[in-house]
């Protein structure tokens, strides 16, 4: 194709198709398709970080409700 021939569509066609990147059907990759690993990406992360502070409350739940057992069962004196 020589330059006359070269329209905004080829130019962008260029700039968001990668001919030596190949997505999960096997096409070459796009500019969407990298949106989309990157948001699929993000949204993992997200629910390991949710599972993280899930967990962190548990412990500090349980770890309160151990305080409060050894308050409950200490003299009166004992807790100042």
């Amino acid at each position: 194709m020589s330059g006359s021939d070269w329209t905004v569509a080829d130019s962008l066609r260029s700039c968001f198709v990668s001919e030596n990147v190949d997505d999960a059907a096997g096409q070459p990759a796009n500019v969407v398709d990298v949106i989309n690993d990157v948001a699929m990406g993000m949204l993992s992360g997200c629910k390991r970080l949710t599972d993280l502070v899930t967990a962190t409350n548990n412990v500090a739940a349980g770890l309160h409700a151990i305080a409060e057992a050894i308050r409950s069962t200490s003299k009166p004196n004992d807790n100042k």
